[in-house]
């Protein structure tokens, strides 16, 4: 038996209601909707069973893609060997929390539905995550101009830090105007 009959096999016995996937293309879970078909593709719904997948994964010594909704994943068209576990349908800030209990020192927020938009970052779930950890907090994904770094600062003392990059790639903000800009604004910053 090979590797990932072996490893489905496993998974299935210790996770009866896994649902598991073979040769399912990544273009279906890719933001670019292109890649070709991973070998077995695991889609859990309990933290039990992404565990179980990253032991056995390691066990069956088979290389692991862990994804999340809409990954900007670029994959090749051909059949891809390896195993992928999809972290869709798991509640966000549970599994923040869960991550910050066992060790996580600081959370990297990066909204789905603000990353590449640059129209402002997602502070509702920026909020929720501050209220739930006492780690810092980092917002990713949306930014577009000056002021929404503002904006997220002035609304949400507890973010430790805006992240941003296609607007600094591309020329529209440069990072020592942005710094100057919110030192000016009130926001602690080193110049």
């Amino acid at each position: 038996m090979e590797r990932f009959e072996q490893l489905a096999a496993a998974l299935r016995q210790s996770c009866p209601a896994l649902e598991l996937r073979e040769l399912e293309p990544m273009a279906r879970h890719t933001t670019f909707r292109i890649g070709g078909p991973v070998r077995l593709m695991a889609l859990p719904r309990s933290e039990g069973e992404v565990l179980a997948c990253l032991r056995e994964a390691e066990r069956a010594q088979v290389r692991l893609v862990v994804l999340g909704n809409g990954s900007n994943l670029l994959a090749a068209d051909g059949e891809i060997p390896c195993f992928a576990v999809l972290l869709t349908g798991l509640d966000a800030l549970e599994w923040i929390r869960q991550g910050v209990d066992r060790g996580a020192g600081e959370v990297v927020v990066n909204s789905i539905d603000t990353d590449g938009v640059k129209g402002g970052f997602d502070l509702e779930m920026l909020a929720a995550v501050c209220d739930a950890v006492d780690v810092p907090v980092i917002a990713s994904g949306g930014a577009g101009s000056i002021d929404d770094f503002k904006v997220l600062f002035r609304s949400l003392p507890k973010v430790d830090a805006g992240l941003a990059a296609s607007i600094f790639h591309f020329g529209e903000v440069s990072i020592p105007a942005l710094k100057r800009a919110l030192a000016a604004d009130g926001v602690n910053m080193r110049l």
